[in-house]
């Protein structure tokens, strides 16, 4: 009806109805102390405000949409309806500080569930539980929305608005290719390889398919879940929360860069400009999807490489540790001279394997051979 009215209004009561909203919102802001203003919702309108400006009765219904619309390419969410502005009354710790507490928990929860993917029992589980990992991530946001809507508002607008916008994407990509190129030669300088950054208690006997399932789910999925979850539902709470969206743009990349502390430390000050740079974006244009194809190809450029020499690593070791599997099942004094000569192998992680063998199978009857291989 909004967008009618725009059409068919020579007099401007569309532009004057806007104007007329945000001297309403700066006027309410200046003198009410009430949570209203806290929230950031729709608030009502004087007729005296609308008349002086020029806006004919019976428009004022229109007040909340115009107020939505006018917020439409920024992330601080408005409400949509005049009823809206009941939602957080009696909230507990004020609004803002409810709407803080609500997101810093749901991030909470996110480094929660990582847990699980890191203490799987074996590498083909961890493999599930990262899939599911960012499964979870991506409908937590719209779950704690469904759930407490008055503390958890936020938008998801995948398309830019215009194709420009796709100009700048090339320059954001372009910067962050080089952010990308940097982590891998950070991952390469100081030995952090796959293994090392994520499952290395149990990259010892690991399938190559189980490589590829890795490698589609943090190249593929991962900027999915990341994008909606950081960039979605973070960023905007933080931005209309923490006074101003230069400081909730801070506080989100700090909070970006700081979750990934236990796999990808050395990468921490990357991260950080790489919150940074698409944080600003989905300030400045509020789509997703040029974010999600940033996403990937910064992915692909650091962990392909890595993924590529894992993989083959994965395929010249899993025979060999599957040899040193079956040894496990037979006797000890046929088993362990066998064993002892894994331990020497060349490939890190057959040696790795065959030392994790001898520790849950040998123990007791080891020592004997071990010092026999090491007198020798």
């Amino acid at each position: 009806m909004l967008a009618l009215a725009s059409r068919s209004d020579s007099y401007g009561w569309t532009r004057k109805l806007i104007l007329a909203s945000t001297i309403a919102g700066k006027r309410t802001e200046s003198t009410s102390s009430t949570t209203a203003v806290e929230t950031g919702t729709d608030r009502s309108v004087n007729p005296r405000l609308l008349s002086a400006a020029g806006v004919p009765s019976g428009l004022e219904s229109f007040m909340p949409a115009v107020r939505c619309v006018g917020m439409r390419d920024r992330i601080t969410i408005a409400s949509s309806t005049g009823s809206d502005q009941h939602k957080t009354a009696g909230i507990p710790f004020g609004p803002r500080l409810s709407v803080l507490g609500v997101t810093l928990f749901s991030i909470l929860v996110v480094q929660a569930l990582k847990w699980f993917v890191f203490y799987a029992k074996s590498t083909e589980r961890a493999a599930v539980n990262m899939l599911l990992f960012y499964a979870l991530m991506l409908v937590l946001p719209f779950v704690i929305a469904r759930l407490v809507p008055p503390l958890a508002e936020f938008e998801i607008r995948w398309l830019p608005s215009s194709r420009w916008q796709w100009l700048w994407l090339l320059g954001m990509a372009s910067v962050l290719l080089i952010c990308g190129g940097i982590g891998g030669v950070l991952l390469g300088s100081y030995g952090h390889s796959l293994p090392n950054l994520t499952f290395s208690p149990l990259a010892t006997n690991v399938r190559p398919v189980t490589v590829i399932v890795f490698g589609l789910v943090y190249v593929l999925v991962a900027p999915v879940a990341e994008e909606v979850f950081w960039r979605g539902y973070v960023l905007p709470q933080f931005a209309r929360t923490l006074g101003h969206w230069s400081v909730g743009l801070l506080a989100h990349s700090i909070l970006f860069a700081l979750a990934h502390l236990g796999v990808q430390r050395i990468l921490l000050p990357v991260l950080f400009v790489y919150g940074l740079i698409l944080g600003a974006w989905r300030i400045r244009f509020g789509s997703l999807l040029p974010l999600v194809i940033a996403h990937w190809a910064l992915n692909a450029v650091s962990l392909v490489p890595q993924f590529a020499a894992y993989y083959d690593a994965a395929r010249s070791s899993y025979p060999r540790c599957q040899q040193i599997d079956a040894l496990a099942a037979r006797p000890p004094e046929e088993a362990l001279p066998e064993l002892i000569k894994f331990l020497g192998d060349s490939d890190d992680a057959v040696a790795a394997h065959a030392i994790e063998v001898l520790g849950q199978h040998f123990r007791s009857q080891a020592e004997p051979y071990l010092k026999d291989a090491l007198c020798a």
